[in-house]
């Protein structure tokens, strides 16, 4: 079983359990984690993340934004029901956690799309996979 549904298309929403999971208290937060996901394949650096969103502060205040941010995350997270480091962090660099029980719309949709391109696929199929795009890509995200 999926233990964190993850949806980008139309904006972050997270569920759990078969229910949908509070939002992430914090803007930052928010974007922080769907940016993580976005990135699923690779390890950001913390100079890089602090850097990106945390521009306008000193080096050292970014980075301790960037740890309460991840904070909050994981907490927010695990006090909604979804058990599992969704993210890991080390000292140098932060990822999202593919080794994680999770299921993410974009995975899914891109999936599909290579299922039409490369075989022959039911029109089940075929509306499954159109059925997971309920909109832009991070619908409500500007930063």
């Amino acid at each position: 079983m999926t233990n964190l549904r993850i949806r980008l298309f139309g904006g972050l929403l997270l569920e759990s359990g078969g229910r949908v999971l509070p939002r992430i208290p914090s803007r930052v937060g928010r974007s922080l984690f769907a940016f993580l996901v976005m990135n699923r394949d690779r390890e950001l650096s913390r100079d890089l993340l602090a850097g990106t969103f945390w521009p306008d502060m000193p080096d050292s205040q970014a980075r301790r934004r960037l740890s309460q941010s991840l904070w909050q995350i994981q907490t927010h997270l695990s006090e909604a029901g979804a058990s599992g480091d969704f993210v890991v962090a080390n000292a140098h660099g932060v990822r999202f956690n593919r080794a994680t029980s999770y299921w993410l719309d974009v995975e899914a949709f891109e999936t599909g799309i290579r299922a039409v391109k490369d075989t022959a696929v039911s029109p089940a199929e075929l509306a499954a996979t159109a059925d997971l795009y309920r909109g832009d890509l991070l619908s409500g995200f500007y930063d």
